[in-house]
């Protein structure tokens, strides 16, 4: 068995666990980007993929990681801004204890086991005022994630450098969470749900009903929920979704062998004395 076929078996793994919790407290989710498109094209992994992607509404979103707290397995752990200091994306994810997926060239020693993803989708009423908050709050979440990142990483300025310096790390928790609170809507009063892309380096905004529903797609020999106009979802982010890419152009996130895998050792025995 070759590594990302292992890689599968693991991910698959941590996503039995997620969907087990999900139905057991009745928390949503759907699978996303290319996960979903896996689903609908290939009934499961693209072949030259090597990850799961899940959304979550903000709020189930919290409910899920409040859930986890006594739920979740000791085989595995969740990993968010609050969880784990060093960790700079705004999405959370699920990672598989005693394993590792680790750029060769990371630039950050937070946690990198074998892992899926957890997106946010983020309510919003379709008004002008209500985007222009949303928008605000967005930023301040990328941001206040983003922290250990920039602060190690040559492509950013000095300024931004100094800015993420200066604040401590309490007070960038504490924007972080707050963003998070702001980002969230108390009753279901709104119209539409938006993510941050990763592939259009954007928001996109999508009709509530769009998005909330009942439908499932077989992933993996697995009956697993997906949005409710899938078609629309993949449209938007990536066009004619049905049409693989050029040869030339399938690869997953290790194309160049830039990552560290065991599935035996935790990432603790790459990360050394680092780590907190």
């Amino acid at each position: 068995m070759d590594e990302i076929t292992k890689l599968k078996k693991h991910e698959l793994t941590i996503l039995d666990e997620v969907d087990r919790i999900c139905k057991k407290y009745n928390i949503k989710y759907y699978l996303a980007y290319g996960s979903a498109l896996g689903a609908i094209r290939h009934k499961g992994f693209i072949p030259w993929d090597d990850d799961i992607d899940i959304h979550m509404i903000n709020s189930d979103l919290r409910k899920f990681k409040e859930v986890c707290k006594k739920e979740l397995s000791s085989k595995f752990y969740l990993q968010d801004k609050l969880t784990d200091k060093y960790y700079y994306n705004y999405w959370t994810k699920i990672g598989l204890e005693n394993t590792t997926w680790m750029p060769k060239n990371r630039i950050v020693d937070c946690k990198f086991g074998v892992c899926i993803d957890i997106f946010p989708l983020f309510p919003m009423k379709n008004t002008k005022k209500d985007k222009k908050r949303f928008e605000k709050y967005i930023k301040l979440l990328l941001i206040t994630s983003s922290k250990y990142y920039v602060l190690n990483s040559n492509n950013y300025s000095k300024i931004k450098k100094l800015v993420h310096k200066i604040i401590p790390h309490k007070l960038n928790n504490f924007l972080y969470q707050y963003s998070i609170k702001k980002l969230e809507i108390k009753d279901d009063n709104y119209d539409t749900l938006v993510i941050s892309s990763m592939t259009k380096n954007k928001n996109i905004y999508f009709n509530k009903k769009d998005i909330i529903g009942n439908k499932t797609l077989e992933f993996e020999k697995r009956k697993l929920p997906v949005v409710n106009n899938l078609d629309k979802y993949l449209t938007t982010i990536y066009g004619d979704y049905m049409t693989p890419p050029d040869e030339d152009k399938r690869y997953g996130h290790d194309s160049g062998n830039k990552i560290i895998y065991d599935f035996k050792n935790s990432y603790r025995k790459y990360l050394g004395d680092k780590h907190d």
